[in-house]
């Protein structure tokens, strides 16, 4: 099987980007009009939508300091790569000389993975290409469950003993989706506090992060832990963190609650 599958529909859309061919494998080469050097390798990704089968397309652009051939590859994440793919420099109205490649696929089915290219000794940021899919395939198949994998809670309390003072608490949710995430504060011994709905939104790494982060008014001393639980998460919460506070100048009532 071939590192990419799929049509060459997506290239209509792009306009004067072009796909090149395959050149022989082997080792990465630049020139062919005179030696040229590369000067910087981008990647990016075009046409994501909902749903499967979904035709999407990376784009590779390479600056180099002249016209001529450059040879790229791509690389999946896991140890993929593509063939090598001769593509030709050209000066652009800005006056800098560029090649550009499409490498249009197919995804029809759950990814979590990313991608990069590289030309000659510079290599791309890797490109995170992450699809859920729901009905991945057609009608007849089951929607992949939504999970979430884990949570966390960070307290960052006030750093002198004066009051009134406050304290940053900041919470993320690891999901296998995007979308709503509701999440609620507990505190050790006491109660649980409002429900909260935060967005779960796809991440460099390739996960789904939902994050928040608010301030908490400290008045009066406080010695309290308190741990982040997510409603629906069959019961993921987070450890406890602690938030202490002497306030031994100024005070007044408590009104971190529960």
């Amino acid at each position: 099987m071939s590192f990419f599958s799929g049509s060459l529909a997506a290239i209509a859309a792009i306009g004067l980007l072009t796909v090149a061919t395959p050149s022989k494998a082997g080792e990465l080469k630049v020139g062919g009009n005179g030696p040229i050097i590369v000067k910087q390798v981008k990647l990016a990704l075009n046409g994501v939508n909902d749903g499967c089968p979904d035709e999407i397309a990376l784009i590779a652009r390479v600056e180099t300091s002249g016209p001529g051939n450059v040879d790229i590859r791509y690389r999946k994440a896991g140890g993929g790569a593509s063939n090598v793919i001769t593509v030709q420099a050209t000066k652009t109205q800005n006056g800098k000389y560029v090649a550009k490649h499409v490498q249009p696929f197919t995804v029809d089915k759950a990814t979590n993975t990313k991608y990069m290219v590289e030309a000659g000794a510079k290599v791309s940021p890797w490109v995170p290409v992450v699809k859920s899919c729901g009905l991945a395939g057609g009608p007849d198949e089951i929607a992949q469950p939504k999970q979430v994998h884990k949570a966390q809670l960070a307290i960052k309390g006030p750093t002198t003993t004066v009051c009134p003072n406050q304290a940053t608490i900041s919470g993320w949710v690891f999901t296998n989706y995007a979308g709503p995430v509701q999440v609620m504060i507990a505190r050790k011994g006491q109660g649980v506090g409002q429900p909260t709905t935060i967005e779960a939104k796809p991440a460099a790494s390739g996960q789904f992060i939902a994050s928040f982060s608010r301030t908490l008014p400290i008045v009066t001393a406080i010695d309290a832990e308190y741990r982040l639980l997510v409603s629906g998460g069959s019961g993921v919460v987070s450890n406890w963190v602690p938030l202490k506070a002497s306030c031994a100048i100024g005070g007044g009532p408590d009104n971190l609650g529960g």
